[in-house]
């Protein structure tokens, strides 16, 4: 889909769409909570009530939202050059950002996790969603006049989010 935005349209197009696919993903998992306890199956056909379990669509909603989050990071660097302006080696080094902050991130996560948040994991994955949301936001909005801090800052949430989200999905699908 990206690819074919940014043909037709422009790479802003392309995660101006992913934004809002994000954002709608993000406020029906946020329903999803605001009902109760997650693993509360959803009444429906008797069959599917497994997979109507609000665990179960929170963590596809959310393993949806990092996926695309996946896709918009491959096009990071193709963003920074194409649409910001960028040389490629900067677009390199931004991208390489997401990934030393990816690190950094699964080792905070995973303190914050043990500490704070043992009994309710769930917390954390809304705030790494949210991270993600205001980072594909922000991302969306720059061009070649954005001073170096935004991008910075949106390469960071990227890193905060979905570069380090994987392990805090994982111990989630451990405790269910």
């Amino acid at each position: 889909v990206l690819p074919a935005l940014s043909n037709i349209y422009s790479s802003r197009a392309g995660y101006f769409f992913l934004g809002i696919l994000s954002l709608i993903g993000g406020l029906f998992a946020w329903v999803y909570l605001s009902k109760g306890s997650p693993s509360k199956p959803i009444p429906v056909n008797r069959r599917w009530t497994s997979l109507a379990s609000g665990t179960f669509v929170i963590l596809a909603i959310n393993y949806t939202l990092f996926a695309l989050s996946t896709t918009t990071e491959a096009f990071i660097t193709l963003f920074m050059v194409d649409a910001i302006k960028k040389t490629v080696v900067i677009a390199g080094t931004f991208f390489g950002l997401i990934s030393i902050v990816g690190i950094v991130g699964r080792l905070f996560w995973g303190y914050v996790g043990d500490r704070y948040f043992r009994r309710n994991r769930w917390w954390i994955l809304a705030f790494t969603s949210l991270i993600l949301l205001l980072s594909i936001g922000l991302l969306s909005q720059l061009n070649d006049k954005s001073p170096t801090l935004l991008i910075i800052l949106s390469m960071v949430g990227f890193g905060l989010s979905a570069a380090s989200a994987w392990p805090v999905m994982t111990t989630l699908i451990g405790d269910v």
